[in-house]
């Protein structure tokens, strides 16, 4: 696994996630057994250092958090471009959904959408914008983004609600009775 990124390129710190939490020799175990196969969503390099991740990954320093981030990257069978190019709205379960130690679902949804499949989590909207590998029993699909899981980080904020408009001057039962003009017109 670690190999085929490595030499598809722009995947560098994924590969160094992968060594150093020894989910690189999981997922190669998983490639092994040829009855599931893996199917893996490689964040590029600037997929760490764009947002949300490069904020949220700032505050993470627990070994078991990083793991379930990394696993989180990952189904534990094999889908092909072809497969997840049928897809409409499908749940998956990931890696981290089995073997997460602090619990959790860990499921991401994959859909294919004007052409693009797409990864969808409560974060993250990604395109999967390449594809280094895809020959069972495994797939390696490039994905712009760090895929964040609610499960490690909770949910995103929510976006600050439109404020209301200003009722117009003409409008409401103040507009008719107020004997004032507005100030500073003259020119």
């Amino acid at each position: 696994i670690t190999q085929v990124l490595v030499y598809a390129g722009d995947y560098s710190t994924f590969v160094s996630v992968l060594n150093a939490t020894g989910v690189g020799e999981l997922f190669q175990r998983q490639a092994n057994d040829t009855s599931k196969g893996i199917s893996i969503f490689a964040p590029t390099n600037k997929a760490f250092t764009s947002e949300p991740a490069a904020t949220l990954l700032k505050n993470v320093t627990d070994p078991n958090q990083i793991k379930s981030l990394v696993e989180y990257h990952a189904l534990n069978q094999w889908s092909s471009l072809a497969d997840l190019q049928q897809t409409n709205d499908t749940v998956f379960p990931t890696f981290a959904s089995y073997n997460a130690p602090i619990g959790g679902n860990y499921r991401i949804n994959v859909t294919f959408v004007n052409g693009v499949v797409r990864v969808l989590t409560a974060w993250n909207n990604v395109s999967v914008t390449n594809t280094p590998h895809n020959s069972f029993p495994v797939s390696i699909f490039s994905i712009d983004q760090v895929l964040i899981p609610v499960e490690l980080f909770g949910n995103p904020a929510p976006s600050p609600a439109p404020s209301p408009s200003s009722p117009s001057p003409a409008s409401g039962p103040s507009a008719s009775s107020s004997s004032s003009s507005p100030s500073g017109s003259s020119s």
